[in-house]
């Protein structure tokens, strides 16, 4: 049995050292019983698809080009042989973009932009397209790290379950929550919430319970935990996601959920791993498991399938996908010995 999955890439930007390799938007296979990956197709005509998303019924992706000043949110079809065709595009105020997420009802569809620091809300039309731009909100401010937050840095959005829209801001060191006026195509300011000064937010993701809120933190490498069951949510606490005797630079990228709610995934730039922790919904308890290599450079994301048996993990510096088997009694990650060769990937997404 295998499933489906979509890598973004960089296609068009320079790091240093190491250029852009990727060619676009990948369709990819897993086999199910070994860990084995292949690319059926690549969707080449788009530039930096860096963040993607899909529907629940698997019908469409969602995607954005992550350029300078023009950037663009695009709609894909999901063919039946499982390649894409695009829908429409639609442009996006601001710069830099680096998420996208759907709405629980998939009649909205909003995007962060790093490099502006504002976030942009669109609907989606009923044959799945894009509509243009609703509405976009403009973050202010900065925080305590002169190089990295000298000012707004939206790093994601994600839509509730009770129709609020949480961006994370780097950039501030906050989760701004926003309320979805689904009637007016409109998002109207709540309130925020903080992370310790100089973390930089980047990602998080909700426990099964919804009673619990989980944020990664890039900077300084951690994750904040909220109690979510509070009208307003509380931080709990902060933990590292390094061990404590590394000495490497190192900053976090994306975090994770087993589905169970029992195990919580952390990517390390740096150190270049997978930091696994067990959760204990009773006590709020958050505890490291183990640091695993990623076998590569750089794991920008990663993403793990629906049964919670298996890990995709996407090395951007060294070009590279490796997959492990993930123990559902322990939470423990091992490698199945498949690696699938592509350019600068960044991105990985599959159905939850």
């Amino acid at each position: 049995m295998s499933e489906i999955f979509f890598v973004g890439s960089y296609t068009s930007a320079d790091f240093g050292d190491y250029k852009a390799q990727g060619v676009g938007i990948y369709t990819c296979s897993l086999d199910k019983a070994t860990g084995e990956m292949t690319i059926l197709s690549c969707s080449e005509n788009i530039v930096n698809p860096t963040y993607l998303t899909l529907d629940k019924a698997g019908k469409q992706l969602y995607s954005l080009q992550e350029i300078g000043n023009q950037p663009t949110g695009l709609s894909y079809r999901i063919n039946q042989d499982s390649s894409l065709s695009v829908m429409n595009e639609q442009n996006i105020t601001g710069g830099g973009p680096c998420h996208v997420s759907l709405d629980k009802d998939e009649q909205f569809v909003a995007m962060a932009n790093y490099g502006s620091g504002n976030v942009v809300l669109f609907s989606k039309l009923e044959d799945g397209s894009l509509s243009k731009e609703l509405d976009s909100i403009q973050h202010v401010g900065s925080s305590i790290n002169a190089d990295r937050q000298e000012g707004p840095h939206a790093h994601a959005a994600v839509f509730t379950e009770d129709d609020l829209l949480l961006v994370v801001d780097l950039g501030l060191d906050e989760i701004k929550r926003y309320k979805l006026d689904r009637a007016a195509g409109k998002l109207i300011t709540h309130d925020s919430l903080k992370v310790p000064a100089g973390h930089g937010p980047r990602h998080l993701v909700f426990h099964p319970s919804g009673k619990y809120l989980f944020v990664v933190n890039e900077l300084i490498s951690s994750i904040s935990i909220f109690d979510y069951s509070q009208a307003t949510p509380k931080l709990l606490e902060t933990v590292s996601t390094l061990p404590n005797d590394t000495q490497v630079e190192s900053y976090c990228a994306a975090i994770r959920i087993h589905p169970s709610g029992n195990y919580i995934y952390a990517s390390n730039r740096g150190h270049d791993s997978i930091a696994v922790f067990s959760f204990d919904a009773a006590t709020a308890d958050l505890k490291p498991i183990e640091f695993t290599s990623t076998g590569g450079q750089l794991p920008r994301d990663f993403n793990i399938d629906a049964s919670g048996k298996l890990l995709i993990a996407a090395n951007q510096q060294s070009n590279s996908l490796l997959s492990f088997w993930l123990d559902s009694d322990t939470g423990k990650l091992s490698p199945t010995g498949h690696e699938l060769e592509i350019g600068t990937p960044v991105c990985v997404a599959m159905h939850s």
